[in-house]
């Protein structure tokens, strides 16, 4: 397979109705102009939600004026598959592109550019961006070419995720993937008015937490109200980093052993590539595994476990959390000394 070779990325086109190999990415062509991308990363041919990837560059496709139609998109997705090495780290990228030189019609053009991963990492240090020259903030694609982009001039500060505001200064995502940080025992995310790009991880985070019974908060949040919380970075290529720095920002913490505990857990949901194409009516899905169901008729057997509650119950009449201070930051309950219990054995005469 012409992906398996080494050494730069191989470059792949819809053209009619199949995917042809150009070679490697440097066609010697005029950039073409990046409507919609969508990457994920593959482990020896495994992958984590990749129906959900799927459904966000479907989506965003659907919304391009003259581009190609659901059809023609569910047929280049499940040839894209197809061809996804099955050993190896790789980090494609499907996408859909404007003036690429491939036919003289101007239409965008669909295309599958095969990648190796890059070195993936557990710790990120942020720097607050300058400004959020987001043109499309919910599409992922038009804003990853511009120049003087945010992650490079994060970069430039010695960070390695730049952060994106609001105009009015609260948190609404990384430049490469999405923020996210904790409340002692909840999970605290922006407020759902700030528009922002539908995260895959993220997804499947909640997920997790919804199934696990973790409250999800959301809430507008200011970098400097993360003082002393954990923090998170989220992305497709790294999955969970935890923030270990901020450029001229807030100190976060962490809390032993947590962020093991969630990076294991959004493994075990990473899914073999399937041999068979995505359902036909596009129906999404979170990318975890539903709870298991109780069978009818049976009932359940005295003495056994009750069902843990989901959640924690709020006093009657109380409003919504507020995510960054109405909690404490999080810090590990001290472990307590064990008290030796007298002997219960009878001493004899010395």
């Amino acid at each position: 397979m012409s992906a398996e070779r080494p050494g730069g990325d191989v470059l792949n086109v819809w053209q009619g109705d199949e995917l042809t190999t150009r070679g490697d990415g440097a066609t010697g062509e005029a950039d073409p102009r990046l409507l919609v991308a969508d990457s994920w990363l593959v482990d020896d041919g495994s992958t984590l939600a990749l129906d959900v990837h799927r459904d966000r560059f479907a989506g965003s496709v659907a919304e391009v004026a003259g581009g190609p139609d659901a059809d023609e998109v569910s047929a280049f997705w499940t040839a894209a598959v197809a061809v996804l090495p099955r050993s190896g780290a790789w980090f494609p990228r499907a996408e859909l592109v404007a003036g690429d030189g491939t036919d003289a019609d101007g239409r965008a053009r669909l295309r599958l550019r095969l990648r190796p991963a890059p070195p993936r990492r557990r710790s990120a240090v942020l720097a607050t961006a300058d400004r959020a020259p987001r043109t499309q903030p919910t599409v992922k694609g038009p804003d990853l070419a511009a120049p003087g982009s945010p992650g490079a001039a994060a970069r430039s500060r010695g960070a390695d995720e730049a952060v994106l505001l609001s105009p009015e200064g609260h948190v609404v995502e990384g430049a490469g993937g999405s923020i996210v940080g904790w409340r002692g025992a909840a999970l605290c995310l922006p407020a759902d008015a700030l528009p922002r790009l539908p995260g895959v991880t993220v997804r499947s985070l909640t997920t997790l937490a919804a199934v696990l019974g973790v409250d999800v908060l959301h809430d507008h949040t200011r970098p400097d109200e993360l003082d002393g919380f954990e923090v998170w970075s989220l992305s497709a290529l790294h999955g969970i980093r935890i923030v270990t720095g901020w450029v001229d920002g807030p100190a976060p913490a962490e809390e032993p052993g947590r962020l093991a505990l969630w990076r294991g857990r959004l493994d075990r949901l990473r899914r073999p590539i399937a041999a068979r194409p995505p359902p036909a009516d596009g129906s999404p899905t979170t990318g975890a595994r539903p709870p298991r169901r109780r069978r009818a008729g049976r009932r359940r057997r005295r003495g056994s476990r009750r069902p843990r509650r989901r959640g924690r119950p709020r006093p009657r009449g109380a409003g919504p959390p507020r995510c960054a201070r109405d909690a404490s930051p999080a810090r590990p309950a001290p472990r307590r000394a064990r008290s030796r219990r007298p002997s219960s054995r009878r001493r004899g005469p010395s």
